[in-house]
């Protein structure tokens, strides 16, 4: 009964074909261009500032009911230790839509998102904001991009209904942000202790364990 159990042991501490998924969060710290929505507290003068904060407070917004307006931002630098590539970005966006019915006729407004990663924007996902009242929404990129792609991130609002009432009515977001996934070689902590200060795993030295889970 024993040997199974130790050859299953030899095969797991000797595997290195898994990396491990980590992400990273990023907040907007400055404003690109354009920025056409109106704003509502923050420091009064960078459209980022009402949007930045965490948690999100909805005192503080961008608003518009003029389609196409855009708002865009930057985003700090942040080194990834041990990236091998980012393979999603995913954006966090906390949004109010006020519902009309001009001429009779329902109509909400409609938020398009998008990121500059790879020197490029790319493909615009959009999501219609209905009820008046705030949601947290969020929109998934894929790909597979690099720490200097992460470095130039950008990301794009843009009301895509029609003007206010007929494309529904005034559009807002308190709140945007990205996370990052990405993947990375090693293993930093076992059991959340860093992993030079672990002497033994499973009861064997760590010094002789090649790899845990399948990382080195």
């Amino acid at each position: 009964m024993r040997r199974p159990f130790i050859l299953l042991l030899i095969l797991f501490i000797t595997s290195t074909n898994c990396f491990a998924a980590v992400t990273s969060s990023l907040f907007p710290n400055a404003d690109a261009a354009p920025n056409e929505w109106d704003l509502t507290g923050g420091d009064g003068t960078n459209h980022y500032t009402p949007v930045d904060e965490t948690p999100a407070s909805d005192a503080d917004y961008l608003a518009t009911t003029t389609t196409l307006y855009d708002e865009e931002f930057d985003y700090p630098t942040e080194t990834l230790t041990g990236l091998i590539a980012i393979t999603s970005v995913t954006v966090y966006v906390r949004v109010y839509g006020v519902h009309t019915a001009p001429g009779g006729s329902p109509a909400d407004p409609e938020i398009g998102i998008n990121i500059y990663m790879g020197s490029a924007w790319q493909t615009q996902q959009t999501r219609t904001v209905t009820g008046s009242i705030w949601i947290d929404e969020t929109f998934t990129f894929d790909g597979t991009w690099t720490q200097a792609d992460l470095d130039a991130i950008q990301t794009r609002c843009r009301r895509t209904s029609g003007n206010a009432p007929n494309g529904g009515g005034v559009l807002r977001f308190s709140q945007i942000y990205v996370i990052a996934t990405y993947t990375v070689s090693g293993i930093k902590t076992i059991d959340g202790l860093a992993k030079a200060s672990v002497k033994t795993w499973n009861g064997l030295a760590i010094a002789s364990v090649k790899t845990i889970n399948g990382l080195q």
